[in-house]
């Protein structure tokens, strides 16, 4: 199943008359190639010195052994868009008008989440107590998936990953499964390994596991405290969402993986229109027993010009 990225954005600023709104907002990297100009007005929208020293950080040099930073380096430009899409995405989800600032602050886990900035004469979002965002990038992708009117245990929010269909380059299949086989259960393994599956095949059902474990551990937000065995995960069918087990033990000798209904996980398989390339995206929403969210497909993605993130 292959959904390919629609542009929605003629309605993208409408305000969401739905209790509990879920949206997936995607920018295409390799469209912008932003002269000194664009980039320094993107600097300007961020409006948060201590982001921007982080985002002019990432140096790395190129073939000739020139250091290259900023516009010119390909981590700043992905993180660059994602500081943009989390003010695009809280100003449209939260109806903020552009004439009133926001910002955004990290937990201990380094998790940005939006401060509300609020005086006597400026109310706080009825909604914004709920609202919740996690940005994900791989190649040229970058993703934002944003919730509100969900309400989530203590230091959770919504999870996304986003991961290219390929191998990294000059690695041989064997190998890599072979250095990444210790990230996945016994169980897991099997579905990725199954040898009536092609090689391309294989490696995609190994992307689909890795996305779903890093938007379970992106929701938390605890990162490598989380120990990748002690949960699992089972495809539906059709691919299209999966279950999580947890591992618990059952005595002193012996632990068994126990379905977690606190969770729920959909998969998402985009095409880029222009280059063809395949991604896998996976997000993950804790819920409550009572808890109704919205199905999401092809349509729940909103595919945006970067421009609209900087006017």
């Amino acid at each position: 199943m292959c959904d390919t990225l629609v542009d929605n954005s003629s309605n993208s600023n409408s305000s969401n008359s739905n209790s509990n709104a879920i949206r997936i907002v995607v920018v295409d990297k390799s469209k912008w190639t932003p002269c000194q100009e664009e980039w320094d007005k993107c600097v300007g929208v961020l409006n948060d010195e201590k982001e921007k020293q982080r985002i002019m950080g990432f140096k790395r040099p190129d073939s000739l052994g020139v250091w290259r930073s900023g516009k010119d380096n390909d981590s700043a430009k992905s993180s660059m868009l994602g500081r943009l899409l989390m003010i695009y995405l809280t100003r449209s989800m939260l109806d903020i008008p552009q004439s009133t600032s926001i910002s955004f602050q990290r937990t201990s886990s380094n998790k940005p989440f939006y401060v509300n900035n609020v005086n006597s004469n400026n109310r706080e979002p009825s909604s914004a107590s709920s609202f919740s965002f996690n940005v994900s990038h791989d190649s040229d992708v970058v993703v934002i998936a944003g919730s509100v009117g969900i309400q989530y245990p203590s230091s959770f929010t919504i999870g996304i990953d986003v991961m290219k269909h390929e191998l990294p380059k000059r690695q041989p299949l064997n190998q890599y499964f072979s250095d990444m086989k210790s990230c996945f259960t016994s169980e897991e393994w099997k579905t990725i390994s199954d040898p009536s599956l092609s090689d391309m095949d294989q490696i995609k059902m190994f992307f689909v596991h890795w996305c779903l474990k890093e938007s379970y551990i992106k929701s938390d937000g605890k990162g490598l405290e989380i120990e990748l065995t002690s949960f699992e995960f089972k495809l539906s069918n059709d691919k299209t969402s999966a279950t999580m087990y947890t591992r618990q033990r059952v005595d002193i000798d012996d632990y068994e993986y126990i379905q977690d209904t606190q969770f729920k996980f959909q998969l998402l398989y985009p095409t880029l229109l222009d280059s063809n390339d395949q991604y896998i995206m996976a997000i993950c929403v804790p819920v409550s027993p009572t808890t109704t969210i919205p199905a999401l497909t092809k349509e729940s993605i909103e595919f945006i010009d970067i421009n609209k993130l900087i006017d």
